[in-house]
């Protein structure tokens, strides 16, 4: 860095986007998403965490608030591809509840798949799956390792069982795969009423093959029927008083069940956001081998716009291998109907959730949480072959401090920035937390220059020279999503809170909008 950040002070407006008694009926909000779209629409998400302010296991899904270009902000909704309902949208904490967590998006611009489609991927849990097997006290678990699907011959087919399984204090069970006895056909033709047929599933010395065709079929929806005829059954909780839901293998009590391990469900909208549908379950495509949890970034993806790679989608991930954080990114060619995953960023290190940006030549840069205890605030990566691979580690800014250990988001700028040096440079922007306490909340603007002396064949450098002071130094703030307004102007979608509780500042999503007059 060759200045201390020059601060600067932009008209502020501050918006509860989402809010405890708004028209999703949910009390608390995390991880938030955010798009401006190429027509001018604005997408907002955010978890809707019904419960607690913890993650999975609990009854979260997935909340949607969208702007007109004219400026007009519709109300809040829940999609119905987003919204588990094996649980009542009501208060308390539901550790047997299925979830959807932690969504990151992206817009297809470059007409590679569905011009202008929007892509949603998500972390998608089976009842009682998650991180945390208990929120009061924090119990961490081990998530079985597998993507929970089998390999028959030149294609995946999605595991379920007739068989389920509880643990000895009554929570999910469902991983031992000896006990699946049948299998979907997700990615196969569908069946002549339109459904996804599902086969028994036979087992041998040589392995496992597809027997007879059953009974069941799975809607594109993932909702179960017999005979082409949707099940049903009771909602759980206080107020729903017995509302009977479609069976969704993802439910306690579904009668075929999925494999307990973490997936991420994709989902698109060709609508701006309006409705969304279940695309596939992209996990079974990429998941990496042997990985248990396997998780988004979140918040968003990127679409390559130069360069050899043009139109190649990316997604960060990381997962869980020897006790440490790894990360990577997912990776499509194809409109997003196939996924891979990429080399992982070589990091000796424990590093995971991130934000990636397209530099100047087409080149990717990630900026990852540091979950160190030193390697600097937080810490970033480069690939020269469109995410496949990864340089080693450097700091942002320069220092060897330990992480803030927070998400971070990070976007490139469409318009060059004056330099306080003189001249115009490309810019990007971070926004980040700069305490571990999750506190002080800042919004960094980087100029990028060429520089052919830095490490990992990175031959840029990035000279923070500007900021923007989110949250005073004491106040908290946490995960956010940053994105450019068709004016230049930049949204930003965070968690903060007017107390130093989350509990209080997680009753609301804030968004703000910054006006870059350098």
């Amino acid at each position: 860095m060759c200045f201390a950040p020059q601060e600067l002070f932009p008209e502020r407006e501050p918006q509860r986007l989402f809010f405890n008694g708004d028209e999703t009926g949910s009390r608390w909000f995390r991880i938030p998403f955010l798009l401006s779209a190429s027509d001018g629409t604005l997408i907002a998400g955010t978890d809707a965490n019904f419960g607690s302010t913890g993650d999975s296991a609990e009854n979260i899904d997935a909340a949607i608030r969208r702007r007109s270009p004219e400026g007009v902000w519709e109300a809040p909704f829940l999609p119905p591809a987003l919204h588990l309902r094996d649980y009542a949208d009501e208060p308390g904490y539901r550790q047997k509840s299925a979830s959807f967590i932690d969504g990151m998006i992206l817009q297809d611009t470059q007409g590679v798949g569905t011009p202008g489609r929007l892509h949603l991927m998500i972390d998608g849990w089976a009842w009682n799956g998650g991180l945390f097997q208990q929120m009061y006290p924090t119990v961490v678990r081990k998530v079985a390792p597998g993507d929970g699907f089998a390999r028959i011959g030149d294609r995946k087919y999605l595991l379920l069982t007739s068989r389920p399984q509880h643990t000895e204090d009554g929570l999910n069970g469902n991983t031992d795969l000896s006990r699946f006895d049948y299998a979907a056909d997700l990615w196969g033709s569908r069946d002549e009423r339109g459904q996804i047929p599902v086969y028994c599933l036979e087992s041998s010395g040589q392995g496992v093959s597809l027997g007879a065709r059953t009974e069941y079929s799975l809607t594109d929806a993932m909702e179960l029927c017999r005979n082409g005829d949707l099940l049903y059954l009771p909602q759980k909780g206080e107020s729903s008083a017995g509302e009977m839901v479609p069976m969704n293998p993802l439910y306690e009590d579904s009668v075929l069940q999925m494999y307990n391990t973490s997936y991420f469900y994709h989902m698109v909208s060709d609508d701006l956001g309006r409705s969304w549908r279940l695309e596939q379950i992209a996990s079974g495509l990429c998941k990496r081998t042997g990985t248990g949890a396997y998780l988004t970034g979140p918040g968003r993806g990127v679409q390559l716009e130069c360069g050899p790679y043009r139109g190649r989608m990316l997604f960060p991930t990381y997962y869980f291998q020897e006790d440490r954080l790894r990360s990577e990114v997912i990776f499509s060619d194809d409109g997003g109907k196939t996924w891979a995953h990429s080399a992982t960023v070589p990091s000796g290190g424990s590093i995971s959730e991130s934000a990636l940006v397209e530099l100047p030549d087409g080149s990717v840069g990630k900026f990852m949480r540091n979950a160190g205890n030193s390697g600097g605030k937080m810490v970033w990566s480069v690939s020269h072959d469109g995410g496949m691979n990864w340089s080693r580690p450097q700091s942002v800014l320069g220092d060897n401090e330990a992480g803030v250990n927070c998400q971070l988001s990070a976007l490139r700028y469409s318009r060059e920035l004056p330099s306080r040096e003189g001249g115009r440079y490309p810019a990007l922007l971070l926004a980040s937390p700069f305490s571990s306490k999750r506190t002080n909340g800042r919004l960094l603007i980087g100029l990028i220059k060429p520089d052919g002396h830095c490490s990992g064949g990175v031959k840029y450098r990035i000279d923070w020279e500007y900021q923007i002071q989110v949250t005073a130094q004491d106040t908290l703030f946490a995960y956010s999503c940053l994105t450019e307004l068709p004016d230049g102007r930049i949204g930003l979608l965070y968690e903060t809170s007017p107390t130093d509780s989350w509990q209080d500042g997680l009753q609301a999503m804030i968004y703000e909008e910054f006006a870059l007059s350098l």
